[in-house]
């Protein structure tokens, strides 16, 4: 696992982060004991995803399921608002496989995103996006290259036991709050 330019914005503030990089344990934890068995999650478009986002529901919840397809914000057709895609809905995808890549870059998330335990198999993009209220990757797992950078995390961030297999960038991202690194 491969960090780039995590602490770069904190070396000017009164607040500190703490990053802890601890050693891959495989098979230990969330993914054996809950997505053991993946072909029994139950399937959802990633298309049925992105028309809750493009309608503005106010909340999108989804627990135990595998998300197929690529997952791309860009190919909706939605106005930008200031260079971003303004996603209104909490999001709440949790002990849950997504099978494609996954983009949400440049996106601009006005309430909680949770991503709990969470598995992405394919490169995850959140390049220029804006957590306003904070987001969770609590023991999410990362499978493939994953892009964080220029984002701006306004409210707490948690990547406690978040493991990534492959690149995790994170350059010139902002940490406007209380934030948790514990990798895996």
């Amino acid at each position: 696992m491969t960090c780039l330019g995590a602490l770069k914005h904190f070396s000017e503030s009164e607040n500190f982060m703490v990053i802890t990089f601890a050693e891959s344990r495989r098979n230990k934890g969330y993914m054996a004991d809950e997505l053991q068995e993946a072909s029994g999650l139950k399937e959802v478009p990633s298309s049925e995803i992105l028309s809750k986002i493009k309608r503005g529901e106010p909340t999108i919840e989804y627990d135990h399921v595998r998300i197929t397809g690529d997952f791309d914000i860009g190919k909706l057709d939605m106005p930008l608002n200031g260079g971003k895609y303004h996603i209104v809905p909490s999001i709440k995808i949790i002990s849950s496989v997504f099978n494609g890549t996954v983009n949400f870059s440049e996106s601009h998330f006005q309430k909680y995103i949770d991503f709990t335990k969470t598995k992405f198999d394919g490169s995850a993009k959140f390049i220029g996006s804006i957590f306003s209220s904070g987001v969770s990757f609590l023991s999410s797992k990362f499978e493939s290259s994953t892009w964080f950078e220029r984002c701006d995390f306004q409210g707490n961030v948690m990547f406690h036991n978040a493991e990534f297999r492959k690149l995790a960038i994170f350059n010139e991202s902002i940490f406007n709050n209380d934030s948790i690194f514990i990798f895996k």
